[in-house]
């Protein structure tokens, strides 16, 4: 028994096994799917458009009791029977320290205790990652797969005197008990003991995501999805146990509280033909990761190509990258009715274990372990000695969840310092696999084909101080988190080596081999710098228009044209455009015909007054030979003499500067006449029959004074529409409804201008009485006066007169005489 125990402790101190953290490869930007493991979100956004880890196996081994120190490394127990000659060289065997099969033979002198009152823990770990790859989805996705075999064992909080008596058994007598370290009979309370061994598949799918690709934040996450197919089982869990040694061969366990559970030696027995793979349950876990990178100098890593911008994906662009994860949560859960069991031994049990008791294990062995399994067996002996409070077919491993944080600096180009902190988040009880805490501090240089590092570490829960290494050349790596413990023989408590290969597909900038910022996969012209719109064709000038399919290679034009110019946008290329700068007519080689007349501009004397060719472009609108440029009066048939203008009244004086164009006038009075010549104009004189005085208004009595206004024309126009439309009923002065309107637009000049006063002067014929033509032109000026008053317009504003007969405007002698003389005038006066 004694030399069973100590055999197993020995393998766990000093046995090769499986890498556990591996910070050197885990914190490089090119380990690939290793680095998954470590941190989920490193899938997305790495330097590889694909990567295949052909194989990684790794062994881990560590311990706080015993410490090697032998005269060969413990590695070549394992390493150096293979054969292997790089084996053999670096875990060289003296040929004293050989048996007769050539195998390593160790001795106990070797082995060195550490006795200081604590509990003490043990740590085998075995690992082999094999079908991991991972490759790109998009420029902002990636996913990964993997798969591994992960084998573990732990003995952990095992109290220093169970662990003495493990390693050197109870003889009171021997060399370590010497000093009464080891009494007989002697009750050792309050020991503890856990023991977890669990091994398995897991198969994983990872999927990374970039969050934030803003300027100099980037953000990017990943998770990963776990399947587990159990392959090993067990546990021992006991919180405290008390010992009590009697001799060599006899102890007792008293006040147990002690649960264990296990897979049955008979599913590894059993004919494979009746079992599957995956009878012994089933488990699920997941990883979290997350990343922050700050970018200040992300515009050097900037460029377009193919019309995108794009970051160099092939480069590392950060100053420093901030990472966190939650590894391994999750379980696995054994079930099965055949071969899993799991048992709570009855509170404060006892067991007593003696010749006798080993006698009987032993005969029970040879009697039934074939047939129900040597640890059913086991289970009866403790069933009947202290027996179960509960009892079942399944039990539950937790995976060694962790917590982890990484600040990686870039010092300078492929230099790097790194900081990591791993925390456990397993407790002391769990069922299953709880790993170390650790702090460690990792100075490193990386590129495409070289990595190495040296991971600083304060392991084992913050107690040990280790010195770790990783060297990557090419596809092929090396590492370990202990790395002098490799090739010392002295005082060694654990040691670690993981090694791989890989096959890695570098992402890189695409090669553009004339610098046209498209790429050699679509550059259709790679000698030639081109651009993106022709697949990098060039377009010499510009212009949109392939230099193979330009007629004007150099010159910036258009698409309808083939590339040539049109300066003016006149649909007549330059080339043929004889006033290229001038927006012009097709059928006039491009030049403009402003008037549109068919004769160009440069040769138009009139460009922009459309004429024919016999008067070189220029209009004559009233065909009165005079060109419009030179006619003052273009729109109407004149005379020469009068530069193109009428004279209707034949009085010498053109109609446009007549104030009287159809009555024979005068010079002086701008071509109206003076009937009587007494120097009032007509259409001024009160007495244009009677020779009078310019003061009196053309009259020759006193009079009393009135200033008439020279008003506009077309205000004039509405003094005349009411006096060319007034009529009253025959001998009344009724105002006949058909002058309501010419007067109404009279009202709306009053109101218009309000600083205008208005003369209403009624005259007659001389036919009847002279009295009664006077009071009736008086009275008819008072009704037109009395209309206006009625619309609005001040009284005041208003003078009338009467006059009768006394001031006709033509001969009373003649019908048509008198009818001019019977009249209402007005006048606007001050």
């Amino acid at each position: 028994m004694k030399k069973s125990l100590l055999l197993i402790l020995t393998l766990l101190c000093t046995s090769a096994v499986w890498a556990q953290f591996q910070i050197g490869q885990s914190i490089s930007n090119y380990s690939g799917t290793n680095s998954l493991y470590f941190n989920a979100s490193n899938v997305v956004d790495s330097r590889f458009k694909f990567y295949f880890n052909v194989t990684q196996s790794s062994l881990h081994m560590s311990n706080d009791y015993i410490t090697w120190n032998g005269e060969f490394h413990p590695f070549a127990a394992v390493l150096y029977p293979t054969g292997i000659p790089i084996f053999q060289k670096i875990w060289k065997v003296q040929e004293s320290n050989l048996d007769s099969a050539g195998y390593p033979v160790a001795k106990d002198a070797w082995l060195t205790e550490n006795v200081n009152g604590n509990s003490k823990n043990a740590l085998i770990q075995a690992e082999q990652r094999y079908l991991n790859f991972m490759f790109n989805l998009g420029p902002k996705s990636s996913l990964g797969f993997g798969a591994r075999l992960r084998v573990v064992g732990q003995i952990t909080d095992v109290s220093e005197p169970l662990a003495r008596m493990t390693r050197y058994g109870f003889n009171d007598s021997a060399a370590p008990f010497l000093n009464g370290e080891l009494n007989l009979n002697q009750l050792y309370t309050g020991n503890s003991i856990n023991i977890n061994m669990f091994a398995f598949n897991e198969f994983a799918g990872t999927y990374g995501h970039v969050i934030i690709d803003d300027k100099e934040t980037f953000v990017k996450a990943g998770i990963t999805g776990k399947y587990f197919v159990p392959l090993y089982g067990m546990y021992i869990r006991n919180e405290s146990i008390d010992v009590a040694v009697h001799g060599e061969d006899s102890f007792e366990f008293q006040n147990a509280d002690i649960e264990y559970g296990y897979v049955g030696d008979r599913f590894y027995t059993d004919d494979a033909s009746s079992k599957n793979p995956f009878e012994l349950g089933r488990g699920f876990g997941v990883d979290l990761g997350v990343t922050y990178e700050y970018r200040p100098n992300y515009k050097s890593y900037r460029y377009k190509m193919n019309g995108k911008e794009k970051s160099d994906p092939s480069k590392n662009k950060y100053l420093f990258r901030v990472q966190a994860a939650l590894n391994d949560l999750g379980s696995v859960n054994f079930k099965n009715d055949r071969y899993v069991r799991s048992y709570k031994l009855k509170s404060g049990a006892h067991v007593y274990i003696d010749e006798a008791f080993t006698d009987t294990l032993l005969v029970l062995e040879d009697k039934y372990a074939k047939e129900y399994g040597s640890l059913a067996v086991i289970d009866s002996i403790i069933d009947r000695t202290a027996g179960f409070q509960s009892r079942s077919k399944e039990f539950k491993m937790k995976l060694p969840s962790s917590f982890n944080v990484s600040v990686d600096y870039n010092i300078y180009k492929g230099f790097y310092a790194n900081f990591v902190w791993i925390q456990s988040l397993r407790g002391k009880q769990v069922n299953g696999l709880r790993g170390f805490s650790l702090l460690a501090v990792t100075p490193r240089f990386e590129s495409r084909w070289f990595d190495v590092s040296i991971p600083l570490q304060l392991t084992q829960n913050y107690r040990k101080l280790r010195v770790g290494m990783y060297l990557r050349t090419g596809p092929f790596w090396i590492g370990s988190d202990n790395f002098p413990a490799l090739f010392t023989k002295d005082n060694i408590n654990g040691a670690d080596i993981y090694i791989g290969l890989s096959v890695p597909l570098h992402r890189k900038k695409e090669k553009d081999k004339d610098k046209d910022g498209v790429s050699n996969k679509y550059d259709k012209c790679r000698k030639v710098p081109g651009v993106w719109e022709f697949k990098g064709c060039p377009d010499t000038d510009g212009d949109g228009v392939e230099d193979k399919n330009d007629h004007c290679v150099n010159d910036s034009g258009k698409v309808v044209f083939n590339g040539c110019p049109d300066r003016d946008d006149d649909s007549v290329i330059d080339s043929l455009d004889k006033c290229p700068d001038i927006p012009g007519l097709p059928a006039l080689a491009g030049c403009p015909d402003t008037d549109g007349d068919g004769i160009i501009d440069e040769k138009d004397s009139c460009p922009e007054q459309a004429g024919p060719i016999e008067t070189n472009g220029c209009p004559d609108r009233d065909k009165d030979g005079i060109l419009d440029h030179m006619d003052e009066c273009p729109d109407v048939f004149g005379l020469a003499e009068l530069n193109g203008c009428p004279d209707r009244d034949g009085d010498g004086i053109s109609d446009n500067l007549d104030k009287c164009p159809d009555v024979p006038g005068i010079v002086r009075f701008s071509g109206c006449p003076d009937t009587d010549g007494d120097g009032v104009p007509d259409h001024v004189d009160l007495c244009p029959m009677e020779i009078g005085t310019v003061e009196n208004n053309g009259c020759p009595k006193v009079v009393e004074k009135i200033d008439i206004l020279e008003i506009p024309e077309e205000e004039q126009e509405i003094l005349k529409v009411a006096f060319d439309n007034l009529e009253f009923a025959i001998g009344s002065a009724e105002i006949s409804s058909g002058s309501f309107a010419s007067l109404d637009q009279l009202v709306e000049l009053m109101n218009k201008r309000p600083e205008y006063r208005i003369y209403i002067a009624g005259h007659t014929d001389n036919t009847g009485n002279a009295k009664k033509n006077e009071q009736l032109s008086l009275d008819r000026a008072n009704a037109v006066r009395d209309y206006l008053a009625a619309k609005g317009i001040n009284p005041t504003r208003i003078k009338t007169e009467g006059f009768g007969a006394s001031r006709p405007v033509d001969t009373n002698d003649s019908p048509e005489g008198r009818q001019k003389n019977r009249r209402v005038e007005f006048r606007v006066i001050k």
